[in-house]
C-alpha cells in the first residue's frame, strides 16, 4: 500500500501529455487552466471546501482481493492507484466486479493493474464545485482525485460531497453519469 505521504510526491505528466507517458490526462487538455475558475470576489463553493481529504494509494500489483478487503474496510467504492510517485488509474468496486469476477479473475491472484481504469480525470482543489460537476458530467465518473498545482493529491471529491453544494451541482453531475454509454468511463 502507498501511503498519503508517498502519493504526495510528484503525481502527473504534463497537461497535453501523450500516450507514451505514464497516463493519459482527461480533463484541461486544451489548456492550463480550466474552463472556470473562482475567484476570491465570487460567491462559488470551492473543491477544497467539500472534498474529502483522507486519501488512500493502492499499488498496481495488489490482489483484487485486498482492494476490495480495504475499499470494504475503509467504506470506499474507488481507490486510486499510484506507481513510482505517479497516480496511473483507479481501481473501483465496479472495475473489480466487471472486468474481474465477471470475466472469471481469480480475485486472489488478479492485479489491480490488470483491471483498473486508465486514465487520470481530475480537478483541482482551487476550482470551482460547479467546475468539477460539469467534468463528472462530461466523464461519467463518480469521483474524481483532486489535485494542487503542484499535481500532488490532497483529496478526493465524490458525489456524495457535491450534495455539500446545496446540491445543484451535485444535480448537474449526476444528470451526465446517469446517461447511458456503451464506453468505458474513468
Amino acid at each position: 500500500m502507498i501511503s498519503l505521504a508517498l502519493a504526495a510526491q510528484t503525481l502527473a505528466a504534463p497537461r497535453g501529455s501523450t500516450a507514451g507517458q505514464p497516463f493519459q490526462v482527461l480533463p484541461h487538455a486544451d489548456g492550463e487552466r480550466p474552463r472556470r475558475w473562482a475567484r476570491k470576489d465570487e460567491d462559488a463553493m470551492l473543491v477544497q471546501e467539500i472534498m474529502t481529504r483522507r486519501v488512500e494509494v493502492i499499488d498496481p500489483e495488489t490482489t483484487l482481493a485486498e482492494a476490495a478487503q480495504k475499499m470494504r474496510d475503509e467504506a470506499i467504492g474507488a481507490l486510486p492507484v499510484g506507481e513510482n510517485d505517479r497516480l496511473i488509474g483507479m481501481i473501483t468496486d465496479r472495475d473489480i466486479v466487471v472486468r474481474g469476477v465477471a470475466q472469471d479473475c481469480a480475485p486472489g491472484d488478479t492485479c489491480v493493474r490488470e483491471v483498473m481504469s486508465q486514465g487520470i480525470c481530475y480537478c483541482f482543489e482551487d476550482e470551482a464545485v460547479e467546475t468539477a460537476a460539469e467534468l463528472m458530467s462530461e466523464r461519467q465518473v463518480r469521483r474524481l482525485p483532486v489535485l494542487n498545482h503542484d499535481r500532488r493529491l490532497v483529496g478526493f471529491l465524490a458525489m456524495a460531497d457535491l450534495s455539500l453544494d446545496a446540491g445543484r451541482a451535485a444535480q448537474s453531475a449526476l444528470r451526465g453519469v446517469s446517461v447511458p454509454t456503451d464506453g468505458a468511463r474513468g
